[in-house]
């Protein structure tokens, strides 16, 4: 009688199965991991977002006295924020990933140099943002491809 199913032919199958198994297990914990950055991304309302970088002002802004940030508020589409010495506030609208900022107001207390450059060029930036990308806890306000600041979600 001729045998149908030998031992390395078995193994073979075996080894075959196994790489399959294998290679499977890896697919669905990569797209699980692609899945989990994607949502990963800080959300645009309520978050705090720490001043990073604005067009307009070229001095460290980790070293100013007060932290600059800004937090969109989704309640009512408020903002509100500071450049590390006067407060504004006002509203916004986000769509996608278009925004329109405006109109604000803010306290016009006299700052020391380099704040009120910074003040400045704060409330230009935000002013001209006509679209925003979150990247995970990064937010960039742009307008048209130009990066007019940057923010890092932070604890406050």
């Amino acid at each position: 009688m001729k045998k149908l199913w030998s031992f390395e032919l078995v193994l073979a199958l075996l080894a075959l199965l196994f790489i399959a198994l294998l290679t499977l297990i890896i697919a669905c914990n990569s797209k699980k991991a692609t899945t989990t950055m994607m949502e990963s991304n800080q959300p645009l309302n309520n978050t705090y977002w720490k001043l990073l970088k604005v067009d307009g002002f070229n001095q460290d802004i980790a070293g100013l006295q007060k932290e600059a940030f800004i937090r969109f508020d989704s309640a009512g589409s408020k903002f509100s924020g500071t450049a590390g010495c006067n407060r504004m506030m006002g509203t916004f609208i986000a769509t996608g990933n278009t925004i329109k900022i405006g109109p604000s107001a803010a306290t016009r207390m006299m700052c020391p140099s380099p704040l009120m450059e910074l003040e400045t060029a704060f409330e230009k930036a935000i002013g001209k943002a006509d679209t925003y990308n979150i990247a995970g806890k990064k937010l960039q306000l742009k307008s048209g491809e130009s990066v007019l600041a940057e923010f890092v979600a932070g604890n406050n």
